[in-house]
């Protein structure tokens, strides 16, 4: 990415938000303007050399991710042009939705993009532009600096990926946005609304241990009523092809605590396998924690912290981009963290509800369950157990 100096989205005059199908329009459009076949400008050849490099980048998901990254690196901010406007002034076209990619916004979003329509908006969250001023000196000693600082970044990023690295937030913001832009336009593997057909096999079965008595219900909204007998974990995994991989995912799903104990949790399982797997969840004091539970046994990654992303006995969105053993993890589609671990490279996605005491008793919603992955991934064959509980009496006093 180092040798690139014109915005690849402004050589194929295309929108950062714009699906693959818009690409692949703008591709074919350009290529009959300028193919040297059909245009006799000296100037087509070169033209068309700069529109193939842009599309090949462009039109292949990993490699528009790493560029959508150093993109914002950059350049700091999304920038439109496909208005006729200057940059300073542009505002963002609606194109036509797409099967399989969420509607892009008429003004792109912290996300670079957000969904019309009522549903959406209590998502939606307004991104304000930052540009430097091209006025004075040039700025011709930019690219000497910036490669510099990009292969620091880079090194201190990924050395020792067997070490646990927690990244400050604001450090990677920018890095982290791009990425979540670039990720929700992967393609659908899975987009569940809990109607009462379940077609993606959700455990309606009541289950009772010693430990917890859970009853299950499906009807516009996945119901969960558990009471505990002890500190507990449950969680749960759909039956959708492909639903356990070793590729990259991005995962959200909406949850609530409807009633019942405040101190208790719910959230997302990913990476599950067996008794393996890695839990991010929000509980009572607009906290989130994320953990690994490995071999029966649980490890503090990040710990219980406060967040005001967090929405207070409402809906909160949580998020989950894995790009191999990096995490990101998003609230209401805000960021608050990352994480690199190694120590479990394959799995399901699924929900996951905590409570921490004897006597417990609370119900839970989850809404709107989205899974996506920036390629087909090879389903395999694996059935989890559909309900899995463990005691979990490190995290008891966390969350108090």
């Amino acid at each position: 990415m180092r040798n690139v100096r014109r915005d690849l989205y402004q050589i194929l005059e295309v929108d950062p938000c714009a699906g693959i199908n818009q690409i692949k329009l703008a591709y074919r459009r350009l290529a009959r303007r300028y193919h040297p076949d059909l245009n006799p400008n000296p100037d087509a050849k070169g033209r068309m050399q700069e529109i193939n490099q842009a599309y090949e980048v462009l039109g292949d998901p990993v490699k528009r991710t790493r560029y959508d990254r150093w993109r914002v690196l950059i350049q700091g901010s999304w920038t439109t042009y496909t208005s006729p406007r200057s940059p300073r002034t542009a505002r963002h076209q609606r194109p036509p939705s797409q099967e399989g990619y969420p509607h892009p916004p008429p003004r792109c979003d912290a996300w670079g993009q957000c969904s019309p329509g009522p549903q959406s908006a209590q998502y939606r969250t307004t991104f304000r532009q930052r540009r430097r001023s091209r006025t004075g000196s040039p700025n011709w000693w930019l690219w000497l600096l910036i490669p510099a600082l990009i292969n620091a970044f880079s090194s201190s990023m990924f050395n020792n990926r067997n070490d646990i690295k927690l990244q400050p937030a604001g450090l990677n913001y920018a890095r982290a946005q791009a990425t979540a832009v670039a990720a929700s336009q992967w393609p659908l593997v899975v987009q569940e609304d809990f109607s009462p057909s379940n077609p993606n096999q959700w455990s309606t079965r009541k289950y009772s241990s010693d430990r917890v008595t859970i009853r299950k219900e499906i009807d516009g909204a996945y119901l969960w009523e558990a009471e505990s007998h002890q500190g507990v974990t449950a969680w749960s995994h759909a039956q959708y092809d492909n639903h356990w991989s070793k590729e990259d995912f991005y995962v959200y799903v909406d949850c609530r605590r409807v009633s019942g104990s405040k101190d208790s949790a719910m959230g997302l399982v990913f990476r599950s396998f067996g008794e393996n797997l890695y839990i991010f969840r929000v509980g009572k004091d607009q906290r989130f924690n994320v953990s690994l539970l490995r071999s029966d046994n649980w490890t503090t990654l990040i710990p219980w912290t406060r967040s005001d992303a967090i929405k207070q006995d409402e809906a909160n969105r949580l998020t989950v981009i894995g790009e191999g053993s990096h995490y990101l993890f998003f609230i209401n589609n805000q960021y608050v963290g990352e994480l690199e671990d190694q120590q479990l490279t394959q799995g399901a996605v699924g929900i996951t509800i905590s409570l921490f005491h004897a006597e417990d008793h609370a119900t839970f919603e989850f809404d709107n369950f989205e899974v996506r992955q920036p390629m087909a991934t090879a389903a395999t064959q694996f059935q989890p157990t559909a309900t899995i509980n463990t005691h979990e009496p490190v995290m008891e006093p966390l969350i108090r």
